[in-house]
Formats: C-alpha cells, structure tokens, sequence
C-alpha cells in the first residue's frame, strides 16, 4: 500500500508485492497519505485533508465505507493501529503542539498519550500493545521515546538527536 500522485493530488493505491496489480483506493480532490493497515488487513486508517484540515480516516480494505475517526485539532497525522485493532494511535497538532493521541476506530472520545514540552510525533505500537514508540523534540533535539497507552512510564530510548519515524521489530 503506498500514496501517490499520479493526478497532481496524493491518492492511496495497493497492489502485489511484486508491484503489479495496482488499484486505486481514494479518489477525492484532496490529498491522502499516511496509509496504514489494520492488523486483520480489513481496514486502513490513513490522513486525508478531505475536510479542509488534515484528520484522521478509516476505510475498507477496497476503498469502501470511508469514515473520519478525529474531529478535533488542526492536523491530525501518521495514524497506527494498535497489534489487537482496537486503537488508533496519532499525532494531533492542538494549541501549536504535537501531542500523541488514541482514539477508537469507532470514533469515540480521543485520549491524550503525551502532554510534555516540543513536539511529539509518529506514534508505532510495540507487538504485545504495551507501549507506543515516538519521536520528541522536547529538549530541543530529535529522540525515540516510549510511553504507556495510559502516558505512564516515559522512557527516553535514543540521545542522538537526529531520530525519525520509529518502528518497532515483532521478532
């Protein structure tokens, strides 16, 4: 699965894992990107402008039954579900902050994960759903944090100060 703009705008397409195959999901006047699979592969939740900001959408796996999940915010980004299904993790840009936040893919109230200073962004679930992996820039660089759904237990992981988009290894 992969965004791309063959009409000038992002769409989201799939195709084989040989490349071949290819089939157009999305095909609004906006832009739709940050494509992600649900674990069972019947859903993907994805960040469309759709709505005239950016926010948070869920869709069938064939492009069907589209639905927004977020409704608040300025700019929602880089949905991730959590391993069960049951969560989507985001990035809400609220008050001029990035903060990490969860909501239900039935649309119910968000839970704010991260409320510390700069900006906190690309949210990953570890495999067992305990933890979600991010990058911060509080402290003025660029690292991996880990935190609890909850926002309990935050734990800096890298002191590089050039970190980007975590991902978590299921082995």
């Amino acid at each position: 699965m992969y965004a791309s703009s063959k009409t000038g705008n992002l769409d989201i397409y799939t195709c084989d894992k040989d490349g071949q195959n290819r089939k157009q999901l999305t095909f609004r006047k906006s832009i739709d990107t940050s494509p992600c699979w649900s674990p069972n592969g019947y859903h993907i939740a994805f960040t469309s402008d759709r709505s005239g900001q950016p926010q948070i959408y869920v869709m069938d796996a064939d492009g069907a039954n589209t639905r927004r999940i977020t409704f608040e915010g300025s700019y929602q980004d880089s949905p991730a579900w959590s391993p069960k299904g049951d969560r989507v993790a985001y990035s809400s840009l609220r008050n001029g902050k990035f903060d990490i936040w969860i909501v239900n893919p039935d649309a119910s109230e968000p839970a704010r994960v991260t409320a510390n200073p700069g900006n906190n962004e690309y949210p990953t679930w570890s495999p067992d759903g305990s933890h979600i992996g991010f990058v911060s820039t509080r402290g003025g660089r660029s690292n991996i944090y880990c935190i609890r759904p909850d926002g309990k237990g935050l734990k800096q992981i890298t002191n590089s100060g050039n970190a980007k988009m975590p991902d978590w290894s299921k082995f």
